[in-house]
């Protein structure tokens, strides 16, 4: 029975780890960056898209430059997101490191 008790206790303390893992990344932000900065985009840790943010200046410009850094700061956030949450949380999901 002792061994049974053991292994529940671990498989409740690997479910409590990974409950504490995935609040973590949902209280994740990060921003991405296109052109010089003249958009950013912030995502959270669960892929949401938040804010663009667009600098006044580009919109003199044409829509279609405007249209393309707006996708590449997104990408670049996701990108930015998905290895935030790899460096963060890999060792703590991947015993064997």
């Amino acid at each position: 029975m002792d061994e049974i008790d053991d292994v529940l206790a671990r498989i409740q303390d690997q479910e409590e780890h990974l409950a504490l893992v995935q609040d973590q990344v949902n209280r994740l932000e990060v921003t991405g960056l296109a052109g010089r900065g003249e958009v950013t985009a912030r995502v959270r840790g669960t892929g949401e898209l938040v804010e663009v943010v667009i600098d006044p200046w580009l919109l003199r410009g044409d829509v279609a430059t405007v249209e393309a850094l707006v996708v590449e700061a997104v990408n670049d956030a996701l990108h930015r997101r998905t290895a935030e949450i790899e460096r963060r949380f890999a060792p703590l999901l991947d015993p064997a490191r």
